[in-house]
């Protein structure tokens, strides 16, 4: 017996064959989220115990720089 019925999908509320009531894109998402989070959880962290709460890191697939915003006007 499969657990693939036919019904809304929790998250996307789509009606396609979900497992456990999640559809197989969203189920793939939120792997992608899951992993994502456990890669830049460290980096977040010595980015606050080090810098203040205006620095950033900006990740490219060939850098990653640290910014920090002395000033800024918007409109």
């Amino acid at each position: 017996m499969s657990d693939t019925t036919t019904m809304e999908c929790k998250i996307c509320h789509i009606e396609t064959d979900c497992i456990q009531g999640i559809c197989e894109d969203c189920r793939i998402k939120k792997e992608r989220i899951d992993e994502f989070g456990k890669i830049v959880l460290p980096v977040i962290e010595w980015l606050k115990e080090n810098y203040n709460p205006h620095t950033s890191i900006e990740i490219t697939s060939n850098t990653a720089e640290l910014k920090s915003g002395e000033m800024c006007y918007r409109i």
